[in-house]
């Protein structure tokens, strides 16, 4: 099953907008949406019923912004304080990464690091940090809106944590759905599938069209694309640690499985 994993809806999303989304995503054989935001909910509804002749899976998350990083959240079920949004309101204001990450694990949850390497506003870019950050399920490695280079320092990271790796559009625009996703062995018809095939590492992004091209170079700048010294002060990685994946019901490390590719 083919699942792109980062959709961001909002208030703004208009509802032809969003039928847009949901026919396109069957014209390029995605049979699933991961829709996150505070409308997610909302428009998971609303658009069931063309989505379901469209055979195509909604599945509502949040997409959160925190102090250091940005995470996809996914829940099996939507009801108490998953669904009335006291859950993040427990992180504080802007809430910190590590309160975050507690409050997914306590509710059964999983949570996934958002192109790790990209640049969000407002938000310090994660980088390597994300090595040291624990209680991660997954990193998105495969991100229709980023650049190759750094899509794959994120599956670089992946691998070194031994996280499984997810991808997606990055954007509610269906001109991008069908570039990037994730391919799940199972069927998924609903979030605690989601849910147990992130936990099981039943996930692997893939490229399924063009993806941008690398941002051109200053002038002067005669490094090979390939050198990947002064990058935020980064030092050679070999050998570096991390957070890793926080152990649920006895799993055992997954042993370096990373990993994106194209399909």
């Amino acid at each position: 099953m083919l699942i792109d994993f980062h959709v961001p809806v909002d208030d703004e999303t208009t509802p032809d907008a969003l039928k847009a989304l949901v026919a396109r995503a069957g014209e390029v054989g995605l049979q699933g949406l991961c829709l996150l935001g505070g409308a997610a909910l909302e428009t998971t509804a609303a658009l069931a019923e063309q989505a379901a002749a469209d055979g195509v899976t909604l599945l509502p998350g949040a997409r959160v912004v925190t102090d250091r990083a940005v995470l996809l959240v996914f829940f099996p079920r939507v009801e108490g304080p998953v669904a009335s949004g006291e859950w993040l309101s427990a992180a504080g204001g802007v809430p910190a990464v590590d309160a975050v990450l507690e409050q997914v694990a306590q509710l059964e949850g999983v949570a996934i690091a958002a192109h790790p390497y990209g640049r969000v506003e407002g938000v310090p870019r994660l980088a390597d940090n994300v090595l040291r950050l624990g209680g991660l399920d997954a990193v998105e490695v495969r991100n229709a809106a980023l650049d190759n280079g750094l899509n794959e320092l994120a599956l670089e990271a992946a691998a070194m944590l031994s996280l499984p790796a997810v991808g997606g559009s990055g954007a509610a625009d269906p001109g991008r759905l069908g570039r990037a996703a994730t391919l799940i062995s199972r069927d998924v018809t609903g979030l605690a599938e989601l849910v147990a095939a992130v936990s099981e590492g039943d996930v692997w992004a893939v490229e399924t069209g063009p993806t941008l091209a690398p941002p051109p170079r200053p002038a002067g700048d005669r490094r090979p694309r390939n050198d990947r010294r002064d990058r935020g002060g980064r030092r050679d990685r070999g050998g570096r640690g991390g957070g890793g994946r926080r152990d649920r019901s006895g799993r055992r490390d997954r042993g370096g499985r990373g990993g994106g590719g194209r399909r």
